[in-house]
């Protein structure tokens, strides 16, 4: 009877380590499956992030070029509002020399 439970208890023990080595092989397959995901996950974020780099480089740049475009816009504005000004003043300075010489010849 002793030997009998021996046996049993033997027999017991063996499917323990059995199972034991399954689980042992699952939890590792799991470890290797999630590993991958996340090498995966890691490459699909580098891309994402070199992507959204690249974009912000180029809204950059656009944004830098409407800058300088509206710079040279104002530059020239600037420029024409100070020509402007000189040909107005040189017409009323014509107009009050032709007024002061009782001459009629420009009107402002």
């Amino acid at each position: 009877m002793a030997n009998f439970q021996i046996q049993v208890q033997q027999k017991a023990c063996e499917e323990i380590l059995e199972k034991r080595q399954d689980l042992i092989e699952d939890l590792k397959q799991g470890i290797d499956d999630n590993d991958w995901e996340f090498e995966h996950n890691l490459e699909l974020y580098q891309k994402d992030v070199m992507l959204m780099g690249d974009r912000i480089d180029d809204l950059v740049e656009k944004l830098r070029d409407s800058f300088v475009e509206e710079l040279q816009l104002i530059e020239v504005f600037e420029i024409n509002l100070t020509l402007s000004k000189r040909v107005k003043l040189n017409i009323f300075d014509l107009s009050m020399f032709c007024t002061k010489l009782g001459v009629h010849c420009i009107r402002s």
